[in-house]
């Protein structure tokens, strides 16, 4: 986990364990026939969003 320099210890460890599994999504309920990756993660007031690239895989 970066923090910036800042130690943190286990719970920097516990903290991503919990975002990732928080962030796990499940892709089948998208449309079929496009390759979906996450390009990235920003925060707001509302939460998080994440960010994907899709690209046609037929």
């Amino acid at each position: 986990m970066d923090t910036g320099g800042i130690p943190v210890g286990g719970l920097g460890d516990s903290l991503e364990n919990v975002m990732n599994s928080q962030l796990s999504v499940n892709l089948s309920s998208l449309l079929s026939g496009f390759s979906y990756c996450a390009t990235g993660v920003t925060t707001n007031n509302s939460g998080l969003v994440v960010s994907y690239s899709v690209t046609p895989t037929a």
